[in-house]
């Protein structure tokens, strides 16, 4: 089963997202690039991330399978010379054998070609007024959003932004992460890595992953 998208071919964010895939090739956590014919780009199959996550009921074994695929999903990508830079619970997916991946790399950076994105969603941002430059430091920021959300079901600052309109809530955020004001993580599980993320603590994935398989190998186990 695969996805067809259906885009024009002179289209600069078409040609960039077949440049990323064809630049990546094959990796668990990273969409697979099945075919390029004319206007139409076949992609691997799966289901938003975001919206399993709106249907809720999921469990710790599942969480840190996603957290752990998509964080070795983002080392592999900046060790290809690619930066997302649109990181977030809507650009990943799970596939029918439950394994979470990354897609959506059209407006990527590869080498010194510029993003043409730039973390479209506020509340993935890090507080660089006005706006954040377009690096790794800030995929991390991003990739610590995104935890966020597979833990809590919903974005940062979502409670309290809900009802606003999209303009209120982007300022409201916005000023929030200038004030290096951060949604409480305290209680959980992943709480340390997204802090991480958040504080800037992170120079890579690298360093990330580390912590991360430390994390689970110290988690207490279930009583038998």
């Amino acid at each position: 089963m695969a996805w067809t998208i259906e885009c024009l071919a002179n289209d600069e964010n078409f040609i960039r997202e077949c440049n990323v895939l064809r630049r990546l090739g094959k990796h668990p956590n990273a969409v697979e690039l099945l075919d390029v014919q004319d206007r139409t780009i076949v992609l691997q199959a799966g289901r938003c991330l975001r919206e399993i996550l709106k249907e809720g009921d999921i469990s710790d074994e599942q969480q840190e399978k996603w957290i752990r695929g998509l964080a070795c999903g983002l080392q592999y990508v900046h060790e290809n010379n690619v930066i997302h830079a649109d990181l977030n619970a809507a650009n990943a997916i799970v596939s029918g054998d439950d394994v979470a991946m990354w897609l959506d790399f059209g407006g990527s950076q590869i080498d010194d070609q510029e993003a043409l994105a730039n973390y479209d969603e506020y509340s993935y941002r890090s507080p660089e007024y006005p706006d954040p430059p377009v690096s790794r430091a800030m995929d991390i920021f991003a990739f610590g959003c995104t935890v966020f959300e597979i833990e809590t079901g919903a974005p940062p600052f979502w409670n309290e932004t809900k009802h606003m309109s999209q303009d209120g809530r982007m300022s409201y955020v916005e000023d929030m992460y200038r004030q290096r004001l951060f949604p409480s993580a305290e209680n959980l599980r992943f709480g340390p890595i997204i802090m991480g993320c958040w504080q800037g603590r992170y120079e890579s994935m690298s360093d990330l992953e580390q912590d991360l398989n430390i994390m689970v190998v110290q988690r207490p186990q279930p009583q038998k």
